[in-house]
């Protein structure tokens, strides 16, 4: 039977888990909250929260799980969503809201973050898989979603990608298609699309000396 994984490949994979978790929350409140509609600062969500996850992990995670009395708290099933959630909320105010001006407003991304992780990593621990495989499990879920399931999407359910997608999917050929909700844009979130059509614009505004 294999050994449990390491301490290090089980909080990586429930950090990443809880960056999933994370980054989807963020997709339904761009898309269903007050807004757009629609996903803006694609790039920036997907990229910058990465990092700095990767940064704590490293810099904050990692040195924690040398401490016997944290450690246990960590992994017990009875704290671990409330420890998680502290240590990943103290790792985001050391690394990022000491320096970057309005980034409280995304304090409730690294506190999902370790609630997921918090759930996740004392079940990691008891799992048997190899600890490369338990690391690189949802990383290599990101990997298949991206350049699987998202260009299935593009091809099969374009105004999905046009939603839920980066500036850049929005401008693909499969994104354009078809109309999208009857005309050729989407209309912020609670606003009204521009009618279209002779009738909806005026070329020429009558005057009163043109009569």
């Amino acid at each position: 039977m294999p050994p449990s994984p390491s301490r290090g490949a089980a909080s990586f994979a429930s950090l990443t888990l809880g960056w999933i978790v994370a980054f989807g929350v963020w997709v339904l409140r761009e898309v269903y909250g007050p807004g757009f509609g629609s996903i803006t600062d694609f790039t920036f969500m997907t990229a910058w929260p990465a990092l700095f996850l990767f940064l704590a992990w490293g810099i904050v995670v990692l040195p924690a799980l040398r401490f016997d009395a944290l450690r246990a708290r960590l992994a017990d099933p009875r704290l671990s969503w409330i420890a998680w959630p502290a240590l990943t909320v103290a790792a985001y105010a050391v690394l990022v809201l000491t320096w970057v001006e309005g980034s409280a407003d995304l304090l409730w991304f690294p506190a999902i973050v370790g609630v997921v992780a918090g759930l996740a990593f004392p079940a990691a621990l008891r799992s048997r898989a190899r600890s490369a495989v338990v690391a690189l499990a949802p990383a290599a879920s990101i990997l298949v979603f991206a350049f699987v399931l998202w260009p299935a999407l593009e091809r099969f359910a374009p105004y999905a990608t046009y939603v839920y997608g980066a500036d850049a999917a929005r401008s693909t050929p499969a994104c354009s298609r078809r109309p999208r909700r009857g005309s050729s844009a989407i209309p912020p979130r609670g606003g009204a699309a521009l009618p279209t059509g002779s009738n909806s614009t005026t070329s020429e505004a009558e005057s009163p000396g043109s009569r």
